[in-house]
């Protein structure tokens, strides 16, 4: 995984993926509340909306948590690789990429918040 793609895509994405999280929140709020006070058939395309802004968020959460997930196993998965089998110098730098994998990636919404599913269950609740 590349850290300086991850930051380029946060430095791309962040004030969009902020708004985009806000802007759906706001129309989840209005939505849910139009649903209270519909009694007619506009219900079903209400809880259809509703039902994509679910699936929009969800996506982005989904692929911010799996960038958080593969990241974490970078470390772990450096060191069971047969390191012992190359120079001392693969080994330095091996440990130096294993100290950095322990701080993983996280995409950000402007630094608000970080996108991954403990944010989308917060939503959600």
């Amino acid at each position: 995984m590349n850290f300086s793609l991850t930051k380029e895509v946060e430095s791309l994405f962040s004030e969009t993926l902020l708004l985009q999280f806000f802007t759906s929140l706001i129309i989840f709020g209005l939505t849910g509340f139009q649903i209270t006070i519909e009694h007619n058939d506009r219900i079903i395309v209400i809880c259809a909306y509703l039902h994509c802004i679910f699936v929009e968020l969800f996506i982005y959460c989904w692929y911010a948590h799996q960038i958080i997930e593969k990241s974490n196993a970078l470390g772990t998965n450096a060191y069971f690789c047969p390191w012992y089998n190359y120079g001392c110098r693969f080994g330095k730098i091996l440990n130096i990429f294993i100290m950095r994998a322990q701080i993983p990636l996280k995409l950000t919404a402007s630094g608000f918040f970080i996108l991954s599913l403990d944010t989308f269950s917060l939503v959600i609740c």
